[in-house]
């Protein structure tokens, strides 16, 4: 692989016997899986290791990278370097992760070869490598075991990452047999307050074996399953932010181990947009490990994610003046709150809200005053409408009778009753006149009469009363005896009228 550091004939001879003495004929080169290096879709801390963190619920984060690695392949026969299968490759990354819930995270990650070439081994039989190729889609589900508190020294996750058999064969973006690549691992962070997070990730890739070459049966180089160890330190923040990884891939086949180390930065755009670059060198001579990496590109995260504060280190307890700390002074006991008062009972019913009780109240459903034990107060008593003195009966109101007519209003009954009344308890009246009057509208015969039926109708309404009709005289006088002017309506209002007059007395 990387020419600084030449194979030991005794441990691997890449492609060293990929062509025979007696034939030079071209021969393609076994297919596997040149990449080693699958970035972090969602990238939360690490912008390459899994160290325990995944998206918030909900949230997607969108990736594209470009990739340059050199010398990732080289030939070499005889502990020499023949010269570089791969020289070059530029390729470009494309991944998607989403927040399935704030402890999982999927994410699939498409790599796709640009360019690739390398020397002209013809003449050692070996074919060139495809240029354009797909490479291998890798699926990764990230999975949150704990987090970070004061019972959890940090955050640990897991990762399973699966390759699928769609890459080419060729173009060395296909791992031997059905293609397939497991890639489990688990990762621990922890954040040294809110600047430094450091991070650890074990792991492996677990593919088909390939032998590459076979040199007269002493040295195999071979491609296949390796475990991998990385650690690394980034710094936290909402600015600018760096980034150093080492990682070591440790063979489980006959060939070397190898490693390498990246730095990086990154560094927030507007519109939710990030760009990183990370680089650096490659250690050892394990097949896909490149003399030099690279990686630039841009994240994009259509919903920010809400700032969380990152978890405090718990404060120690310092007791310089004492060898034993004293027990914390125990918090006082609440004091328990009063108890509340009872609930007032309800108010006695009182149906016709006069304020008085029904239970005190005579009379509950009609309003009253407490001088008569809840009953209303009795009506004063009114006015009599006819009073009896010196031989005479006076009314305090007019007989009303229909208009032009002799018929007795109705409102004029009571006056009437209360005349009859007095005849009853004055036995002393052998005899009263009942006189008729009226204005001096209409002719004096139409008065005249009208005054004497009037005169009459109120004898026997009387005599109807109980009055003796011996003891009655009805006269009319129409409008001979008036007692004001009938030149104004008032005037003729009191000269229309009904007078009782005795006309004798007993001894």
């Amino acid at each position: 692989m990387n020419p600084k550091f030449p194979l030991n004939p005794r441990s691997a001879l890449l492609f060293g016997a990929l062509v025979t003495a007696p034939a030079l004929a071209q021969t393609p080169v076994k297919t596997f899986d040149l990449e080693q290096v699958t970035l972090s879709p969602g990238g939360q801390h690490s912008l390459v290791l899994t160290t325990g963190d995944v998206l918030e619920q909900g949230q997607l984060r969108l990736l594209l990278a470009g990739q340059y690695q050199h010398k990732p392949l080289v030939f070499v026969r005889n502990d020499e370097i023949q010269g570089s299968v791969v020289g070059r490759r530029w390729s470009a990354h494309l991944g998607v992760a989403y927040g399935l819930t704030d402890s999982v995270e999927l994410a699939l990650q498409l790599p796709v070869i640009l360019s690739q070439g390398g020397d002209d081994l013809s003449a050692l039989g070996i074919a060139p490598v495809s240029g354009t190729v797909l490479g291998a889609p890798v699926l990764q589900g990230r999975f949150v075991l704990a987090r970070q508190s004061a019972s959890a020294l940090g955050d640990i996750g897991l990762n399973l990452g699966l390759s699928l058999p769609i890459g080419s064969s060729s173009g060395l973006t296909q791992d031997p047999g059905a293609g397939l690549a497991f890639n489990p691992g688990i990762g621990f962070g922890h954040n040294f307050g809110s600047l430094l997070r450091v991070g650890v990730e074990v792991g492996a890739v677990i593919r088909q074996s390939e032998r590459l070459s076979n040199y007269a049966n002493r040295i195999i180089d071979q491609v296949g399953s390796y475990a991998t160890l990385g650690a690394t330190v980034s710094t936290l923040g909402d600015g600018l932010r760096g980034e150093v990884t080492a990682r070591a891939l440790l063979a489980l086949t006959q060939t070397m181990s190898a490693g390498e180390v990246l730095v990086g930065a990154r560094y927030p755009l507007p519109l939710n947009l990030e760009v990183f670059a990370l680089a650096g060198p490659g250690i050892g001579k394990m097949p896909g490990n490149p003399a030099f990496r690279a990686f630039a590109g841009l994240a994009f995260r259509p919903f920010p994610s809400k700032p969380k504060e990152e978890p405090r280190e718990p404060t120690p307890v310092v007791c310089p003046a004492c060898p034993v700390c004293p027990a914390p002074t125990p918090a006082p006991e609440p004091t328990p709150c009063p108890a509340p008062p009872p609930p007032a009972p309800p108010a006695p019913a009182d149906s016709d809200k006069d304020g008085i009780p029904d239970v005190d109240d005579a009379c509950p459903l009609k309003p009253g005053v407490p001088a008569h034990e809840g009953c209303p107060p009795p009506e004063p008593p009114k006015p009599p409408y006819a009073e009896y003195e010196e031989a005479r009966i006076s009314i305090k109101d007019q007989v009303r009778f229909a208009t032009g007519k002799s018929d007795i209003l109705p409102e004029s009954f009571p006056l009437l009753d209360e005349v009859a009344k007095i005849l009853k308890e004055h036995p002393e009246l052998v005899r009263l006149q009942i006189g008729g009057h009226t204005d001096n509208r209409g002719t004096r015969e139409f008065n005249i009469k009208l005054s004497q039926d009037r005169a009459e109708a109120v004898r026997r309404y009387l005599v109807d009363r109980g009055v003796a009709p011996t003891r009655l005289e009805a006269k009319g006088y129409g409008p001979d005896q008036p007692i004001a002017t009938n030149d104004t309506a008032e005037g003729r209002q009191r000269n229309r009228r009904t007078e009782f007059i005795s006309n004798s007395k007993k001894k």
